[in-house]
């Protein structure tokens, strides 16, 4: 009896001990077992500059849900009066293509985002946002990319990004040009 006890703790932990692999990293076009990324970034949009990452690839202290595949799905949370729900998609080569993201704190927010890629290289990114409520207030941002340069794992490491951020529906514009760069840290060096 022990031993037939013992046979199933072993057979139990093969199958609990085989890990799925997350691609959370994926979110800011990476790949690979990373384990940190920290932007320099002149981005007046960008609100989080370091992400961690679990071994597994999952993103460290997040609700984020995944697909079989590992690839985020998107979250939701309710912390009282705050309601946020964010949509990931992706396209068939497993690329972020959308981000819908809502939000309800004193009014409605709602922020759209989408990714264009030219043979596999991300070259731009839009942003509309629309916040309803006391203030009303809609813009959207353009993000262009180019002159990319990659670590040895092939994630991009330095960019050139050139910012359209346009208030609607007045049309006044304001644009800027800057380097961003990113320092990514991997699991196995």
């Amino acid at each position: 009896m022990r031993t037939v006890l013992f046979l199933g703790m072993i057979l139990w932990g093969c199958v609990c001990g085989v890990a799925q692999e997350f691609k959370a990293a994926s979110l800011w076009d990476a790949h690979g077992d990373v384990k940190e990324i920290k932007y320099s970034t002149k981005d007046p949009l960008m609100v989080q500059k370091k992400m961690k990452f679990d071994r597994n690839g999952k993103l460290k202290n997040s609700v984020i849900v995944y697909n079989a595949d590992g690839y985020p799905l998107g979250l939701d949370m309710n912390m009282g009066m705050i309601n946020t729900s964010v949509k990931f998609v992706y396209s068939s080569d497993d690329k972020l293509t959308d981000v819908d993201l809502a939000s309800a704190n004193k009014g409605n927010a709602h922020k759209y985002i989408s990714f264009e890629y030219k043979d596999g290289v991300m070259t731009g990114e839009k942003i509309r946002s629309e916040e309803k409520g006391k203030k009303q207030k809609e813009w959207e941002g353009i993000y262009t990319f180019s002159n990319y340069e990659y670590d040895a794992k092939g994630n991009w490491i330095s960019r050139d990004v050139k910012l359209k951020i346009t208030d609607l529906p007045d049309g006044k514009t304001e644009e800027t040009a800057y380097k961003e760069t990113r320092k990514i840290t991997y699991w196995k060096e």
